[in-house]
């Protein structure tokens, strides 16, 4: 774990922080194993959350004249999970990450795990330091990516939301009829209705299934 520590720029004073934060709940194969509380999720949630924040902070810093939504769009681009998994990559966090093996079959899993060890991580640096520390941190590997992404791509969710109000003034409505499995690999299943047209679909996580549901509406409803 030491290599992450050289790429981050980053010693920890405590080591069992950065121990929780590499070693994801599908480690732990059965019952007995298993820890009473999930340190790597616990940090994923702190970790998330500090990300946000520091990130938010300097998009508005960087771009002064952007609106709102702008700023929202390119947010919602440098913590996804495609930019986090990618930065985990950068950080080395697949080489030292102790996860269930068979994961890497499943390329969107695997990216699920490396972009929420990559949240875990940034939240262990909180937790050891304090902002300033995961400051420092998340702008070594995000102020670079500022300027990169393309801000008119807008998710599949965000241009049905903007379909539907511009040609039926509604809302489409998500709801989650479904989840399965435990808690560190989940199989949501999500409904969105929109008029009298409903579509379901799948994912890890609700977001990934809200945005497939949203996916195939948008399909839908140019095929009418």
């Amino acid at each position: 774990m030491m290599s992450v520590e050289k790429t981050l720029g980053y010693s920890f004073n405590n080591a069992e922080l950065l121990e929780q934060a590499l070693t994801h709940p599908s480690f732990y194969t059965t019952k007995k194993q298993r820890l009473k509380i999930n340190h790597f999720e616990r940090l994923e949630f702190m970790g998330d959350r500090v990300l946000a924040l520091v990130v938010g902070e300097m998009l508005y810093e960087t771009f002064p004249e952007s609106t709102e939504g702008e700023l929202a769009r390119r947010l919602a681009w440098l913590v996804c999970r495609e930019t986090l998994a990618e930065v985990a990559k950068e950080i080395e966090i697949p080489s030292v990450l102790l996860y269930a093996r068979a994961t890497e079959e499943n390329n969107t899993q695997w990216m699920t795990f490396l972009s929420d060890a990559c949240e875990s991580l940034i939240g262990a640096v909180y937790f050891d330091r304090g902002l300033g520390a995961a400051k420092q941190v998340i702008t070594k590997f995000w102020a670079p990516l500022l300027h990169q992404q393309n801000i008119s791509v807008k998710d599949p969710k965000t241009q049905l939301q903007e379909y539907s109000q511009a040609k039926f003034k509604i809302l489409p409505k998500y709801r989650i009829i479904q989840q399965i499995g435990p808690s560190h690999e989940p199989e949501i299943t999500v409904e969105c209705c929109l008029n009298d047209l409903i579509v379901t679909s799948i994912g890890t996580s609700k977001k990934i299934a809200e945005n497939a549901c949203a996916q195939k509406m948008l399909q839908k409803l140019k095929n009418l």
